[in-house]
């Protein structure tokens, strides 16, 4: 008797979910959530839903007409991570790990692309880039090198690129081409969602300590104060971590900051690993505003006043 196996695999192009009944020799149809996607004539078979807050791109796109660089998650809108060129002092690139940390949250699809950035002038030009092509940004990853100042996009002896939340100098450290946090916040072309979250994987962008019994300032937390946007950063090391969900992992943790908008950050413990499973929990309570977040280790909450 002749056996027949049907393939049961029901998923295909971005990792979408086929359509049977509109399947045909040709090609098939996918669902997006939001929209269907037809195979046969590469075409969305409706506008996208947010058409209307999107006037420079046609109600047909595919993930902002950048098929290569990134895939359309829903039929809304794309989201993004970067990676720096990570040459330390001692002469070792990190820029490897950094593009796999930023690839990871790609394959979980928490964004649509990963991008190089190694000067500070490049961070805002994509940042500029995709307020032109989205509308707004919704979601932003930075892995990099980085101090409680700053984030060092080239930490070595080329480049000598950061951004300063003060936009001061480190000469001690080289760096004598820096930006600060106000080139964002005065940037009318960089527009973050009320509720988009900022992760940055770098060392010690988050740290938490006292001098003189006030807490010192960090580049997450005067992020967070002077935007509005909720972040995330390491209070100490931030190191690579193995597998598909673990991006990195830090001894004293990583802090979730938020404003609370009189004039306070308040900082909430995620835990010693960043992964994809805590990203999506914070991204989550800032995008619904929940008083707490669920399954995470607890600890005390600190509120930042950076007067």
């Amino acid at each position: 008797m002749k056996t027949i196996i049907y393939n049961s695999y029901r998923y295909g192009f971005n990792g979408m979910e086929k359509d049977d009944e509109w399947t045909s020799t040709t090609g098939a149809t996918y669902d997006y959530g939001f929209r269907i996607y037809d195979a046969r004539i590469a075409k969305f078979l409706s506008v996208d839903p947010l058409t209307s807050s999107y006037p420079m791109l046609t109600p047909y796109q595919f993930a902002s007409n950048t098929p290569i660089w990134a895939i359309d998650l829903d039929g809304l809108e794309a989201l993004v991570s970067t990676y720096s060129q990570g040459t330390n002092i001692y002469g070792t690139n990190d820029k490897t790990q950094f593009k796999i940390d930023a690839d990871k949250e790609v394959k979980a699809r928490l964004t649509t692309a990963s991008y190089n950035v190694n000067t500070s002038q490049q961070f805002i030009n994509l940042l500029e880039t995709q307020t032109k092509q989205e509308g707004s940004i919704s979601y932003l990853s930075v892995y990099s090198h980085g101090t409680a100042n700053g984030l060092i996009f080239d930490n070595g002896y080329d480049g000598k690129e950061a951004m300063a939340f003060n936009g001061h100098n480190w000469p001690s450290y080289g760096y004598l081409n820096n930006s600060s946090i106000d080139d964002i916040v005065n940037n009318e072309n960089i527009i973050f969602d009320a509720n988009a979250l900022v992760v940055f994987g770098g060392c010690n962008i988050g740290l938490q300590k006292k001098y003189k019994g006030k807490n010192i300032k960090n580049f997450a937390s005067v992020f967070t104060k002077k935007t509005g946007i909720a972040s995330i950063g390491a209070t100490d090391f931030s190191q690579p971590l193995s597998g598909d969900e673990n991006i990195r992992s830090a001894k004293k943790g990583y802090f979730l900051y938020i404003n609370t908008g009189r004039g306070n950050v308040r900082s909430i413990f995620l835990g010693s690993n960043l992964t994809i499973d805590i990203i999506s929990l914070a991204k989550d309570f800032v995008e619904t505003g929940q008083k707490s977040i669920p399954r995470l280790p607890t600890k005390k909450a600190i509120i930042i006043t950076n007067n």
